[in-house]
């Protein structure tokens, strides 16, 4: 569709901020591209009437992908990665952006040297809410910006024709949540992160304080790099929603909380 008198469609209008906000990352990545080798932010970004395409270098391998894999990662190749990982971070907030949905599987392995890359770079506040409702709404929302796979059977339950442990591996990507608990909001707008209702701005979204955010993602990639049994999920969205109860309520649950 057409807005009325203007040559621009509605799809243009709303995709083209976020087009650009995503290409002024990659012009400020690329002019100083040595300083940031963890790094893998979008290419390119390609909208027209009725559809958008964001491009990136294709990577074969994802950290989830790696934790799963042989030969197993020992405890050193384990910190090297965590190092990366750090390293990483530091990089993309001192390009002045957070992550904001930091998973091992937007977390890429280059090769034998297990070296790391950090994508999915560009989405916070920008294609996905900076903010999340703690309410009857949070399984929707997270399902619609924050889940990574869709028709995984659950752990004990195989899809036909699909190897148990991947079955397990995607059920578990569907369910991890490793969103800091600040930034769900109470169904009276309340919210110790601050900011609007899954409020999807379409430009960059950036604060030292909301570095934060990343830092407690970054925890939960860390407990789950060292488990020493990476069948079961980290943290997911009941916990989230439990923990911000517990913020919100000074060390008790209330009753929404307990209900999810």
């Amino acid at each position: 569709p057409r807005v009325r008198g203007g040559g621009d469609s509605i799809t243009t209008q709303f995709l083209e901020p976020i087009r650009m906000s995503l290409i002024n990352l990659r012009h400020e990545y690329a002019a100083q591209a040595v300083l940031y080798p963890n790094l893998l932010p979008y290419s390119n970004v390609l909208v027209s009437d009725s559809s958008a395409v964001i491009v990136r270098q294709y990577m074969q391998h994802t950290l989830t992908d790696r934790l799963f894999a042989q030969p197993t990662l020992t405890e050193m190749m384990k910190m090297w990665i965590l190092y990366q990982l750090i390293c990483a971070l530091a990089q993309l907030h001192a390009l002045g952006r957070v992550h904001g949905d930091l998973k091992t599987e937007n977390v890429f392995i280059v090769g034998g040297s297990e070296q790391v890359m950090l994508g999915d770079l560009g989405s916070f506040g920008i294609m996905k809410p900076v903010t999340l409702p703690a309410g009857e709404k949070a399984s929707a929302v997270f399902s619609l910006f924050f889940a990574t796979a869709s028709g995984i059977a659950p752990p004990g339950g195989d899809l036909p024709g699909m190897d148990r442990e991947i079955s397990q591996r995607g059920y578990m990507a569907r369910n991890r949540c490793y969103i800091a608990p600040e930034r769900f909001c109470s169904d009276d707008g309340s919210s110790s992160g601050g900011g609007g209702l899954g409020v999807v701005t379409g430009e960059p979204v950036f604060s030292a304080n909301q570095q934060r955010f990343d830092s407690f993602s970054l925890g939960c990639c860390t407990a789950e790099i060292f488990s020493a049994d990476h069948s079961h999920t980290i943290f997911d969205l009941p916990d989230a929603l439990r923990m911000h109860s517990l913020v919100r309520s000074g060390g008790r649950p209330d009753k929404e909380s307990e209900a999810h």
